[in-house]
Parts: structure tokens; C-alpha cells; sequence
């Protein structure tokens, strides 16, 4: 009895093993980023640009979104809703202080509604280590009021 509970157990176990990732790929979506208002939390490269000749860098690739200007959604159990949203710009008429170029700034912006609030200072610690590469990179914290918790890290001080 005990054997058949435990393998019932087991089974069930098992078949949410499986179709977890599957969930996992059925929920996951790409889409060019609207230009404009979105009510999408995130801040705008522009509004940190303020220049009135900023223009978005498009870049087409496959399934009609712009790779450069683009929304991820992703979807898990302890995660269930998360955003990766790349915003890219360029300046005509301006340069990169070391003159390698016309002036292309970027943003990339990890938004994650938790299941679990516990859960949200290791995974910012966890975002942190996984995504910034210098060890002269300043990381400030910002208030915001749309927002529990929001970084910037400032890789060109």
C-alpha cells in the first residue's frame, strides 16, 4: 500500500517535472518594444538621454522584431512574470569620448515579479554577479516609485 502511494507520488511528481518546461517555452514570447509609452516597468533610454537628436538603432533579425529594441517574456514557478527589455539608441553628430565611434548608447533593463518577496535579495545579488563584468563598475542604488528595487550599473564612469 505504502509502495503504491509512494509511486503514485513519484508519477505525479514526475509529470510536473515534465511539463514544467514546456509551460516554460509555450509562455515565452519576443517582441519589438513599442516606441512611446508602454506600461511596461522600466525607464526609458531616452529620458536618460534628453537629446533631442536621439534616434532608436534598429536592427531587424528573423520573426519581425527588432533585436536591438526588444521585449522578452519568460515565465517559471517561483518567477512567474519576467521582463528583459533592450533599448538601443544612437546620436547623430556625436562621438564615444574615446572616439571609437558614433554615440550608441544602450540600456538593458531585468524586471521579475517574484513568488516569494524572500527570494529577491539573493537573485539581485545573483542578477549583479551574472551580468556585470568589470570589477570598476559602480552599482547605484535608485529610487523609484514604480519599482520595489531598481540598480543601475555604470560601467563608464
Amino acid at each position: 500500500m505504502t509502495g503504491g502511494i509512494l509511486a503514485g507520488l513519484f508519477l505525479i511528481l514526475s509529470f510536473i517535472t515534465i511539463c514544467l518546461p514546456v509551460v516554460q517555452i509555450v509562455k515565452s514570447k519576443d517582441y519589438t518594444l513599442p516606441e512611446g509609452n508602454t506600461n511596461l516597468p522600466i525607464v526609458r533610454l531616452e529620458e536618460i538621454e534628453q537629446n533631442p537628436k536621439f534616434m532608436r538603432e534598429k536592427v531587424y533579425n528573423g520573426n519581425n522584431v527588432d533585436w536591438a529594441n526588444r521585449v522578452r517574456y519568460d515565465w517559471s514557478l517561483l518567477a512567474p512574470v519576467q521582463y528583459e527589455i533592450d533599448e538601443h539608441g544612437i546620436i547623430e553628430g556625436e562621438a564615444w569620448e574615446d572616439k571609437s565611434g558614433k554615440y550608441s548608447p544602450s540600456i538593458t533593463t531585468q524586471f521579475y515579479r517574484l513568488t516569494f518577496a524572500g527570494m529577491a535579495e539573493n537573485i539581485t545579488l545573483d542578477l549583479i554577479k551574472r551580468n556585470v563584468y568589470r570589477e570598476d563598475t559602480e552599482i547605484k542604488v535608485i529610487n523609484n516609485s514604480k519599482l520595489d528595487k531598481m540598480y543601475i550599473a555604470d560601467e563608464y564612469k
